[in-house]
């Protein structure tokens, strides 16, 4: 996706094959232009869902309320959010901001 006049996210979604687990794969900058679309994305997934961050750029505000309100209403489902790639600068956004103990985070590799 590409927002006019504004930074570029890619999004992909893949679905297990008993369509209970998502991973949702975000690419480029998750900023006020692109939050749209990620909920687009995600605003009709059933069960499970991973969030791969290893291609984010940027996270503002606008993108830290999306997770944190996709997280909400996991919980309220009963369902699981997991954050997988998360960059030092993104966990330390995540840290400071006091939402890091909220989700499960997998950071990226140490070799990435």
């Amino acid at each position: 996706m590409v927002t006019p006049g504004g930074p570029e996210l890619s999004v992909t979604c893949e679905t297990s094959d008993d369509g209970l687990a998502h991973v949702v794969v975000l690419s480029g900058e998750l900023d006020l232009m692109t939050v749209p679309a990620v909920r687009a994305a995600v605003s009709g997934l059933e069960g499970d869902v991973t969030i791969d961050l290893r291609d984010v750029s940027f996270i503002d505000s606008t993108g830290l309320g999306l997770l944190l309100m996709l997280n909400a209403r996991q919980r309220q489902h009963e369902r699981t959010l997991s954050l997988r790639g998360v960059s030092r600068k993104q966990y330390a956004t995540f840290a400071l901001t006091g939402i890091a103990d909220m989700f499960d985070i997998e950071p990226l590799p140490a070799e990435y």
